[in-house]
């Protein structure tokens, strides 16, 4: 592992030795052995043979340890290459597995999206029939309607509202793309004397504000009347005729709550018009039913 300097030289004094090998002296300089110990060290009455034999295995040593070192360190070098390539190979399928997890997870998440579409929006388009502002704290028809079935029914009523004013807000109401319309109007019509042919022709505009988006137009006749109403059924009768009318003449489906009620006991609040909770109920299920 270092260069030291080597004299050989013959001994003056050496005799042959029986197997015919020269005796030399080997003479180690000062200063060749670099702190080795071997400084000014002179090794006398050594057979040339043995001196021969000695240095050849001295470099066959040096020799071996070479060949193992550069061997260990090749070894330690594909080792670690073999290591990074199987930490990349493993990194790589990793990387591919957690690909697949995320193409997976979007796959599903897609199919999850098309199995969780919105459910289809109905609209209850009427007055404090529809509102149920006459039953405060209590569930109006169309929320109850929403839980029967299950859709999601968005309330479009204005209390006090007659048949042509609620035409005038139709596009309140056909913003939403709904699937179906439920059309309640002509109590306040004939409280008020309205002229019920009039009423029934606005009714059929919002028959047709239906229809031009899609829609299914589901037509209510009204409930009758009671106690201090009680005398405006002749007008109540005229007006479901009229309403059964166009619901004819437009094809669309009628819903005969006024048959349901019947004569009305039971089903009515004080004021004799407005359905209390169990009516309320009953115009639910008819419209529910009609779905």
């Amino acid at each position: 592992d270092r260069q030291q300097v080597v004299t050989v030289q013959e001994s003056a004094r050496g005799k042959p030795l029986l197997d015919g090998s020269v005796t030399f002296d080997l003479v180690f300089p000062p200063g060749s052995g670099r702190g080795s110990g071997l400084d000014g060290m002179r090794l006398r009455g050594a057979p040339a043979g043995k001196i021969y034999e000695e240095c050849v295995m001295g470099m066959l040593r040096r020799f071996t340890w070479c060949l193992f070192l550069l061997l260990l360190i090749t070894g330690m070098g594909l080792f670690g290459m073999g290591c990074n390539r199987s930490s990349s190979s493993s990194d790589s399928k990793n990387d591919a597995a957690e690909q697949e997890s995320e193409d997976n997870h979007s796959s599903s998440s897609g199919n999850s999206t098309q199995e969780r579409a919105p459910s289809p929006v109905l609209v209850a388009w009427g007055d404090s029939l529809t509102t149920g502002i006459a039953l405060p704290g209590r569930t109006p028809y169309p929320e109850r309607v929403a839980l029967i079935t299950g859709m999601q029914v968005i309330n479009a009523g204005v209390s006090g509202e007659s048949a042509c004013a609620g035409a005038k807000r139709a596009s309140s109401v056909t913003r939403h793309s709904p699937r179906a319309v439920f059309i309640l109007f002509g109590t306040n019509d004939v409280i008020a004397g309205h002229d019920l042919a009039n009423s029934k022709e606005c009714i059929r505009s919002m028959i047709r504000a239906a229809i031009g988006i899609g829609a299914r137009p589901i037509v209510g006749t009204i409930p009758p009347m009671l106690g201090p109403m009680d005398h405006l059924n002749k007008r109540v009768d005229r007006m479901n005729r009229l309403i059964q009318e166009v619901a004819r003449e437009e094809r669309c489906r009628l819903v005969d709550l006024h048959r349901q009620f019947g004569d009305g006991s039971g089903l009515l609040l004080e004021d004799g018009f407005h359905p209390n909770e169990v009516g309320t109920q009953l115009i639910a299920f008819a419209f529910a039913e009609s779905l």
